[in-house]
């Protein structure tokens, strides 16, 4: 999920937004920086930003309604039962927390293995896996 993400934010221009996703967006990301804006989809915006030095990904959808927040974390933010879990597959590379209405619903977690191979995990915040991959 989150590799799509940013494969679509970084193969297009930048662009803004309608009024009404920039306004709702300042709103609830009040201290942003480095804003990127993409359309996502034909109904959906993406807004790739800075807030206290962390980076997000948020898309919203044509009316301006937040649908989803990623935030790129260190590993030592995660909720511990994910850490505990993640750490015991393998060293962790890379977190994203990822927040539906302000709500913690998932984490991705990208881990090697002591063979160096990589593999994305997808885990409820309770530390229980949904899905390993390998990439």
């Amino acid at each position: 999920m989150v590799k799509n993400i940013f494969n679509r934010l970084f193969s297009k221009q930048d662009i803004r937004p309608p009024e009404i996703i920039e306004n709702a967006f300042n709103a609830i990301f009040k201290d942003a920086s480095s804003t990127e804006w993409h359309k996502a989809t034909s109904h959906a915006y993406e807004v790739m930003f800075y807030v206290n030095e962390k980076e997000h990904i948020a898309r919203f959808n044509n009316v301006g309604e937040l649908i989803y927040n990623l935030i790129n974390i260190k590993p030592e933010e995660l909720p511990l039962a994910v850490f505990e879990t993640a750490s015991n597959k393998g060293e962790i590379m890379s977190a994203i927390a990822i927040f539906h209405l302000d709500k913690l619903s998932e984490c991705e977690i990208i881990f090697r293995n002591t063979d160096k191979i990589r593999f994305v995990m997808h885990l409820t915040p309770s530390g229980n896996i949904n899905s390993i991959n390998k990439l």
